[in-house]
């Protein structure tokens, strides 16, 4: 009796294993990446008040907006931000270059009414939205309920050649 108990305990355990891991298996878990993204935001932080962040600005006339690199001391771009105005709206993304992946937060806010209607009357903004997403070995993936899950929304550019390309022109 004590072999079948032992049998039926192992077998559970198994079945919480396997599935436990088919669950994360939906998409990349967004708890460790927060984690990372909310400490690269500190050491950022740190490395811009004391100075050692250098910053490039590019106004660019083809998406009308304006990409700005933030690079540290050795030369690596840590930081995009792209913003992008339209008639209707603004879009502002902000790229942070991580190790494995590069994290991307979108918002989007949209105007009350055309801009061009009347250029002296300060815009308002109706609502606005963001998105989180990462790319991940040239796949962009958007965070829903807790998991980073591939998506086929379109981001301004998917990698720094991309934004490299964009301020060159």
């Amino acid at each position: 009796m004590k072999k079948n108990y032992r049998f039926l305990i192992v077998f559970i355990c198994m079945f919480i294993a396997g599935y436990a891991s088919l669950k994360s298996g939906e998409g990349i878990n967004a708890k460790k990446i927060k984690n990372e993204v909310d400490e690269y935001y500190s050491k950022f932080s740190a490395q811009s008040m004391l100075g050692n962040i250098k910053t490039v600005n590019k106004l660019s006339t083809e998406w009308d907006g304006e990409i700005t690199k933030y690079i540290d001391k050795e030369d690596k771009v840590c930081r995009c931000s792209i913003v992008v105005f339209g008639e209707t709206g603004r879009s502002t993304s902000e790229y942070l270059f991580l190790d494995k992946y590069i994290y991307v937060e979108e918002l989007r806010e949209y105007y009350s009414y055309p801009i061009y209607i009347d250029y002296t009357r300060p815009v308002d903004i109706l609502y606005r939205t963001l998105n989180e997403y990462i790319i991940y070995k040239d796949k962009v993936y958007l965070l829903e309920g807790g998991y980073f899950k591939k998506t086929e929304n379109k981001l301004p550019v998917n990698s720094l050649e991309e934004i490299d390309k964009a301020m060159e022109e």
